[in-house]
């Protein structure tokens, strides 16, 4: 055999094995491409995932807050701007409340309540005058006022604190 059939020979046998090494790198290339694909699309679903959960934690947080701004504003209440946009975002919030909260955890309820009986202060301090008339029914809706102002606000805080608690809690925010 000369040197040229030789050659010859290797040049086929190194184009076989270019050719098979070519193949199989582009076969780890594709299988490395869809595994980074992947990941890239798994991960995309998680930070979209964590996304959705911290801003589902932020409209209940908001839920949450606007009970104190309401608050404030039925505590003086003089029918300002400023009032009646905590009332209005209040009213709002406790809407959104069926849609953010478990049925069961009964928190649209409380603030169902915390909404009418705010309204029936708001509507005493607006329109009590009216019933100065009426000394003894003007002192009751007064005294049912105050009882409001003091109490049930405080009690429907306390009971929305602990339903919201599951719901609001720093360590567990992926509900």
């Amino acid at each position: 055999m000369s040197f040229l059939e030789f050659l010859g020979k290797v040049g086929v046998a190194s184009a076989v094995a270019g050719f098979a090494y070519w193949l199989v790198q582009k076969l780890l290339d594709e299988k490395f491409a869809r595994r980074l694909e992947d990941y890239r699309h798994a991960h995309a679903i998680s930070a979209q995932n964590e996304k959705i959960r911290l801003d589902l934690y932020n409209r209940r947080f908001e839920i949450f807050s606007s009970i104190f701004d309401f608050y404030e504003a039925v505590l003086s209440w003089k029918g300002n701007p400023e009032q009646v946009a905590a009332r209005t975002r209040f009213f709002r919030a406790y809407q959104e409340s069926g849609f953010l909260f478990r049925k069961e955890s009964g928190i649209e309820d409380l603030l169902k309540k915390l909404n009418d009986d705010a309204n029936k202060v708001i509507g005493f301090k607006e329109h009590g005058d009216q019933l100065k008339a009426d000394p003894a029914l003007y002192l009751k809706q007064l005294d049912e006022t105050g009882y409001i102002l003091t109490s049930v606000f405080s009690e429907a805080l306390t009971k929305l604190k602990l339903a919201m608690s599951e719901y609001l809690n720093f360590h567990n925010i992926d509900q």
